[in-house]
């Protein structure tokens, strides 16, 4: 489990306390059990060092003795765009919508999948839980796509099958080669970037259950020349095209 923090202080501490403190004792064992043998990750957009640093790992070293089932707590710096899991990292030079500037303002601007009528716009089936495809089908594609980057993939799979189902429900969005298409915001598979995780599990419920998320238009709360700026900014460090 993973806490996005931009700013951690040590009132976070004192906060979740005060929560805990005040918590029924039949919620307090549900919490106890848990959060019992988890580990929290504390994300921080900042190299090591620094007052931000400083104040996570106070946090850190001292908050798991006030949540129920005693969590392990660590730190993981993640600067300047580097993503985490669900949040695509912006210095890799993978885009799914292209990574001009131009490219990137019109994401930041208008958002993706939103309620903007301009917003970027993809809608992966959920091939499972919309019961398009059964289980099996679902287990061999899974593995043939893993096989496109070269992650190891079970024996008991049937890549030929996995192949045919890709074919027949998946190269019209990602293309036949798996490269994807910026067109629908078809990912290319055959590289080792994964938004949701490439193992196993996470490839299956990605199709089972499909992701879709969303992302907020942003210029309609920022100006024209923050947007700009910001997109200048993302294209700055590293991935831009």
């Amino acid at each position: 489990m993973k806490l996005s923090v931009r700013k951690p202080t040590i009132g976070l501490t004192a906060a979740l306390a005060a929560t805990i403190v005040s918590t029924q004792p039949s919620f307090a064992d549900d919490l106890m059990d848990f959060y019992k043998g988890r580990q929290l990750t504390i994300l921080i957009g900042h190299p090591p060092g620094g007052s931000y640093d400083l104040y996570a790992q106070l946090t850190a070293a001292h908050i798991g003795k006030f949540i129920p089932g005693n969590p392990t707590v660590i730190v993981q710096h993640m600067p300047g765009g580097g993503g985490a899991k669900g949040y695509p990292n912006l210095i890799d030079d993978d885009w799914l919508w292209g990574g001009s500037t131009d490219a990137i303002q019109l994401t930041i601007a208008h958002g993706v999948r939103n309620e903007n009528p301009d917003s970027r716009q993809s809608q992966m089936p959920a091939f499972g839980r919309d019961d398009i495809l059964p289980t099996a089908e679902i287990y061999n594609v899974a593995s043939y796509v893993r096989s496109l980057s070269g992650l190891e993939v079970s024996e008991t799979a049937d890549l030929a099958a996995g192949k045919q189902t890709f074919a027949d429900n998946c190269a019209s969005c990602h293309g036949e080669d798996a490269k994807g298409n910026r067109e629908f915001g078809a990912p290319n598979l055959t590289d080792a970037v994964w938004l949701y995780g490439s193992a196993m599990t996470d490839v299956v419920n990605t199709i089972t259950n499909a992701r879709n998320s969303s992302m907020p238009d942003w210029g309609a709360r920022l100006d024209p020349t923050t947007v700009k700026a910001l997109a200048v900014y993302v294209h700055s460090l590293g991935g831009g095209e």
